[in-house]
């Protein structure tokens, strides 16, 4: 009698153990989390999940402009509605939800941004010799007068630390670089809200979010600071202070819309979570992770519909790829 081989039952158990380990590696739904059922392309490593931007505006060890620059973040056709995002590095922290927001609505989205940069009018020129914040500022304002004048539509969403700023000014901070560009905020971010309504500038503004405190509770063995569940009071210091500075000094943008309150996805009358789902809230102290910040795409929305209504998008697909698109033209600040 031939003894049988044991080579095919084997090789069915590897099968069954390879098909059961994708399965439960597979990503699941969250209640909590309605971002976390999304897919996502590959698992980044939680300190280096933050958004990257063509190699002309930074390097991925800036991650932020170092000088400044006008940063065409996918592409620039002329003949296409512009959302223009500026701001502090909290406005680079919400790249990836934008680029999610514009995907397949044909959208150009430029930026303009700079770290503990907020947006303001220095009475400057982007030339002049001058901080490099200042001159940052003056590339937006000069932005905002060519997109006004060139008849399309166009949307700038202004984002920032505003804490950080009010809370320097609260203090009397004078001494600290976030001090100095709280003093230049105190006159020119209200001069900036009167130049942008005397130019005709739609703009949406983005309120406070919450961040890692600089003294916090030790998290569990293995974990990073920021993935710890933290005290809604101390992730959104001055919480009520900040909420009124932003309403009041952008009310003659705004009107009587509020600022767009991203914490609601992450926060409760309580807690900030660190983590919900599978993706972890910030990749630092002070900024949303990319991951996270892709979930909120549909803070953005009205931003988007604003200049591209459904009934003109360009494309049905809403998978359509956000990333740089090659050609096109120059944004009219850049040299081709």
């Amino acid at each position: 009698m031939t003894k049988r081989s044991p080579l095919p039952a084997v090789v069915g158990l590897l099968l069954l153990a390879l098909i059961a380990g994708l399965l439960a590696s597979a990503p699941t739904a969250s209640a909590a989390d309605p971002g976390s059922r999304l897919p996502v392309a590959a698992k980044v490593k939680p300190g280096q999940d933050f958004p990257t931007l063509p190699p002309r505006c930074a390097s991925r060890k800036d991650k932020i402009p170092p000088e400044p620059v006008v940063c065409q973040l996918n592409g620039f056709d002329a003949a296409k509605p512009t959302v223009l995002l500026w701001g502090d590095s909290h406005s680079w922290m919400f790249i990836p939800a934008l680029k999610k927001a514009i995907a397949g609505r044909g959208v150009n989205l430029v930026a303009v941004m700079m770290g503990s940069c907020p947006p303001m009018d220095n009475q400057t020129t982007p030339t002049s010799k001058v901080p490099a914040c200042y001159r940052s500022n003056a590339l937006g304002i000069d932005a905002a007068r060519r997109l006004q004048a060139s008849g399309r539509p166009y949307r700038i969403v202004l984002v920032s630390s505003w804490q950080r700023y009010v809370h320097a000014l609260q203090v009397r901070d004078t001494t600290s670089y976030v001090g100095t560009m709280a003093l230049a905020m105190r006159e020119g971010t209200p001069r900036l809200v009167r130049t942008l309504r005397s130019i005709g500038s739609p703009v949406d503004v983005v309120g406070q979010v919450a961040t890692v405190p600089v003294k916090h509770r030790r998290c569990a063995k293995g974990n990073l600071p920021f993935a710890c569940r933290l005290p809604r009071k101390a992730s959104l210091p001055g919480e009520g202070v900040t909420r009124r500075y932003v309403q009041r000094t952008f009310a003659p943008l705004l009107g009587s819309r509020a600022a767009i309150n991203v914490n609601r996805t992450i926060c409760n009358a309580r807690w900030c979570q660190g983590k919900i789902g599978s993706i972890r809230t910030w990749f630092d102290d002070l900024h949303l992770s990319a991951t996270r910040s892709a979930t909120m795409s549909s803070y953005f929305a009205g931003t988007v519909e604003a200049v591209a209504p459904a009934r003109r998008t360009t494309s049905t697909d809403p998978t359509a790829s956000p990333t740089e698109e090659p050609g096109g033209s120059c944004f009219p600040l850049l040299p081709c």
